[in-house]
């Protein structure tokens, strides 16, 4: 089943006033964002206006790194 933009859009709306993401915090992504949920969440802190850090691939020594460069 295809997901619409209007599908994506409105999950992602959903996600962040849910969630309340902060917006003077960093949104790491090391989910895959050809699945559903990586969109989402990535774009819940786009609508919020976070930062985002995106990884290639999930590294545990990279996600460490990224979190203590990035907080």
């Amino acid at each position: 089943m295809a997901l619409s933009h209007a599908n994506l859009t409105g999950n992602a709306r959903a996600a962040a006033s849910r969630y309340e993401l902060d917006r003077e915090r960093w949104n790491l992504g090391v989910l895959p964002l050809s699945h559903p949920y990586g969109l989402v969440t990535l774009n819940a802190g786009n609508i919020l206006g976070t930062k985002s850090v995106l990884l290639r691939w999930f590294n545990p020594e990279a996600v460490l790194d990224a979190i203590a460069r990035y907080g």
